[in-house]
Formats: C-alpha cells, sequence, structure tokens
C-alpha cells in the first residue's frame, strides 16, 4: 500500500494528465508515465498507467458527449469499421519458418 503523499500525487498527476488529455488528444498519457516513473517502482508503471488510460476514456466520452459532432461520427464508423479486414485481406502473411 503506497504512503497518503504517494496517492495524493498520483491522484494529482492523474487529474493534471487527464485535464491534458482532454484538450490535446493524448499527450496526457506522456506526463503521467513520467510522474508515475519517478513515484512508484518501474515494475508498476504500465499496469498503472494503462489502467489510467482505461478510465480516462469514458470520462473524455461523458464530459465531451454534448460538443461531438454526430453527422461526422455517422460518416466515420463505416469506414473505421472496414478499414482493418481489407487491410488485414491485402496484406501478406510472413513467411512460415522452414518455407523458402
Amino acid at each position: 500500500m503506497p504512503a497518503l503523499e504517494t496517492s495524493v500525487l498520483l491522484f494529482v498527476a492523474g487529474f493534471a494528465s487527464w485535464s491534458i488529455g482532454i484538450f490535446s488528444g493524448g499527450a496526457g498519457s506522456m506526463v503521467l508515465l513520467a510522474v508515475v516513473t519517478h513515484l512508484i517502482r518501474v515494475k508498476t508503471v504500465a499496469p498503472v498507467v494503462t489502467i489510467a488510460s482505461l478510465m480516462a476514456s469514458p470520462a473524455r466520452i461523458v464530459v465531451s458527449w454534448r460538443l461531438v459532432d454526430w453527422q461526422v461520427v455517422r460518416w466515420y464508423l463505416p469506414a473505421r469499421s472496414a478499414a482493418p479486414s481489407s487491410a488485414a485481406g491485402s496484406s501478406p502473411s510472413p513467411p512460415r519458418p522452414g518455407c523458402a
């Protein structure tokens, strides 16, 4: 269990990175990564930053819900859904070991 000061600093860093991320679209994770690296052990940095990012994404949606131009989203979603499947079918598969 981390000390109270560490927990408070993690909370402040998380809130600051969330605030930066809401306006910049992702740079907040870099700020959080730098702060967390100095506060806790290196082995726990990746899980902490991942959990913070997973918690921040729904919060960004809730905060920005009224600002979203839903007509743009309706045009974007079909292409976004089709792109991975078409890219997966057109890319060559890696060579198998032992096959020349």
